[in-house]
């Protein structure tokens, strides 16, 4: 048996008739696709078909490599009964994926309103102009991402279509808001006719939020922030509306060609990784211990801020422009082939700013007093190695 790439559903093939194949397609141990005496080169239309009718599009060479890989495994073993299999593959999976490996983001919202682009931002690291003319997401998009140990993203970008809402509506709304452990909706500030559609929609969400039990980390972006001119009346009016439907809801404003993103997302991986709270807590005692004004560990390859110090309330973009400069630096430096940076120091008249380079995962800045004397420096320096073992340890380890 094998999980279909980017979905939750779980293929099984096994011998039929005349040497035919059968083969089923579970869900949460609930057979959702069944077809017998089948051949062998008909399979991965009926999957591909499969898929289409649930929104899913899955690229070919991904789908037919899980077929090729079924194929062997069949030929390799003795065709067992396919609940048998489907148990054994549903034990191991869930034997195999830890609780803080699995973080199910949601992200919805109406059609064009840049859903896409608010992760690959970050996530792969996407130039703004690289994002100006992506394609639009058919049906529901599910990405993993990789960041520290045994701590994997699962993104669910859906389509905002109105054929995709309709079935979001009906058929896959248990699909969609069952275990979501965050939840984002994203308003096209940019576009005033679809204010009242996305209100009702975002309304919609909740209900669907609440009666799954997923009723935490609500988020809501009000995008493409940097095309009106009248930034603060128009979002204060539609601040109200999504507070009055959930008064928890965090707000952002938000455009791929500044810091916001990595605001958003830092925020998120901060709340969602158990290990971003030992972090912080480790960095709230190397602050207490050592004269420095603040710090920040951020991870490489994203440039999201994983653990602060920095007061949320007031220092929010502080830290994500912060990430963003970190990032950029460790980027530029390999780019140029420098072969990995110790450390670099940044000044101003009143503050300092150092970044270490710590490993292949973590990057490191510390926020100083800029008089510092060389003797607190050299202080800062060691202990700043010490440290450094347990933070590698904890996010990677």
């Amino acid at each position: 048996m094998r999980k279909i790439p980017g979905t939750l559903y779980i293929l099984s093939i096994t011998r039929g008739q005349d040497e035919k194949l059968d083969i089923s397609i579970i869900y949460r141990k609930e057979m959702v696709f069944q077809k017998s005496n089948v051949k062998s080169d008909e399979i991965p239309i009926l999957i591909e078909n499969f898929l289409n009718n649930n929104s899913l599009v899955i690229p070919k060479n991904r789908l037919q490599k899980v077929v090729n890989d079924e194929f062997q495994v069949l030929s390799t073993k003795a065709n067992k009964p396919y609940m048998e299999n489907a148990v054994f593959e549903l034990l191991k999976e869930s034997n195999d994926r830890t609780i803080d490996e699995f973080k199910k983001i949601v992200i919805i919202g109406l059609g064009n309103s840049g859903k896409t682009c608010i992760y690959e931002r970050v996530f792969e690291g996407k130039k703004p102009w690289e994002l100006l003319h992506s394609s639009v997401t058919k049906g529901i998009s599910y990405k993993n991402y990789d960041l520290g140990s045994n701590f994997k993203p699962n993104i669910w970008d859906l389509g905002g279509q109105q054929e995709y809402l309709d079935k979001y509506h009906t058929s896959l709304s248990g699909n969609i808001f069952s275990q979501v452990n965050t939840f984002i909706f994203v308003i096209d500030i940019s576009d005033p006719e679809k204010y009242d559609r996305s209100i009702e929609e975002f309304s919609w969400a909740m209900n669907q939020l609440n009666k799954y039990g997923a009723k935490d980390n609500i988020y809501v972006l009000f995008h493409k922030i940097d095309l009106i001119h009248e930034k603060e009346k128009i979002s204060s009016f539609l601040k109200q509306k999504i507070l009055k439907i959930n008064q928890n809801a965090k707000i952002f404003e938000t455009t791929i060609f500044n810091e916001s993103l990595f605001s958003v997302w830092s925020d998120i991986i901060q709340k969602i990784s158990p290990k971003s709270l030992y972090i912080n807590t480790i960095l709230k005692e190397f602050k207490n211990v050592i004269a420095i004004e603040d710090a920040l560990l951020i991870d490489r390859n994203s440039g999201l801020t994983i653990g602060s110090t920095l007061k949320e309330q007031n220092d929010e973009i502080m830290s994500a422009m912060l990430s963003l400069l970190t990032y950029s630096l460790d980027r530029f430096s390999r780019e140029l082939s420098l072969n990995g940076f110790k450390s670099i120091l940044l000044t101003t008249e009143t503050l300092q700013f150092r970044i270490y380079n710590l490993n292949k995962d973590l990057l490191l800045t510390l926020i100083l007093n800029a008089n510092l004397t060389e003797e607190i420096l050299k202080n800062i320096e060691e202990f700043t190695q010490k440290i450094s073992v347990n933070l590698i340890q904890i996010w990677g380890g």
